[in-house]
């Protein structure tokens, strides 16, 4: 571009950007609606076949660009997301341990609802601007829910930070990734499952360390009461019993090929079966 030209950014309330030539000329691109309202506020006509065209390639899963200088439109861009192979499988895996996923995104209604089919996402909310993100997000919280949000935007920046758990991507923006709880340096959005499975594993960790800590104290108060042992030996029993039985938990999970020893988790709803992390 000629030096002197003025670039405009693409914000969530314009949904266009564009470029102010020194010639006097207005390129403009973005949402099809908005660049219609752009050229007629310039004074221009609307082609007769551009709302066929922004629905064909909307029925595709695409994301028509219209594009437009002054007031006239020169025509339509056809972007298409590719959903990653294996994606539905992993959103019916976040289905089966109860968690429902809805997708976010800008695109108008037709191209959200081909998008959200292909990858097989539960729901989704088309012409989503930050503040609507936000205000799922605390429509569910209301409910006692307990909302992770992934993002790689500025616009996910509130909504990462609204969320209980935040997961920006790694090649997202830096405002993304500060306003997040973590981020995944493979960029996967649906790694939420694993951050999910591991959570339930180090929940089923701790409990069973704490019954083990447990039976530890239990068992070593009670040697200790039977035999009236002196009050100065309390403390060093009570140190050399949980060595003891930590090492010898130790020693077991050694024994079974080093492995972690788990007690046997059943989901509550039969339809919903939990399946182990190393199972799978």
């Amino acid at each position: 571009f000629r030096s002197g030209s003025t670039f405009l950014d693409f914000t969530a309330q314009t949904r266009m950007s564009g470029v102010d030539l020194p010639d006097g000329r207005a390129v403009r691109k973005g949402a099809a609606d908005a660049i219609e309202q752009y050229a007629r506020a310039q004074g221009g006509s609307i082609p007769s076949d551009l709302h066929t065209i922004v629905e064909q390639v909307s029925s595709l899963g695409g994301t028509p660009l219209a594009v437009c200088e002054n007031d006239k439109i020169l025509g339509v861009i056809y972007l298409k997301d590719t959903v990653k192979p294996g994606m539905a499988e992993r959103f019916e895996r976040l289905r089966a341990i109860g968690i429902k996923t809805i997708m976010c995104t800008g695109d108008n209604p037709l191209t959200a609802a081909t998008i959200a089919k292909e990858a097989g996402v539960d729901g989704f909310i088309a012409e989503c601007k930050p503040e609507d993100k936000i205000r799922v997000i605390k429509q569910e919280q209301a409910e006692g829910k307990i909302v992770a949000m992934t993002g790689d935007g500025t616009n996910d920046a509130p909504a990462l930070a609204q969320a209980n758990v935040g997961l920006a991507m790694n090649s997202g923006t830096t405002a993304a990734k500060e306003a997040a709880n973590m981020v995944d340096l493979d960029s996967d959005p649906t790694k939420i499952l694993e951050v999910v499975e591991i959570g339930k594993q180090l929940l089923m960790e701790r409990q069973h360390k704490s019954v083990l800590s447990t039976n530890i104290d239990f068992y070593s108060g009670f040697v200790y009461s039977m035999l009236d042992l002196p009050h100065e030996l309390y403390t060093p029993i009570f140190a050399a019993s949980r060595i003891a039985g930590w090492s010898a938990h130790r020693l077991e999970e050694l024994a079974s090929g080093g492995k972690i020893i788990r007690p046997a988790y059943k989901c509550v709803q039969p339809e919903m079966p939990y399946v182990p992390l190393h199972q799978r």
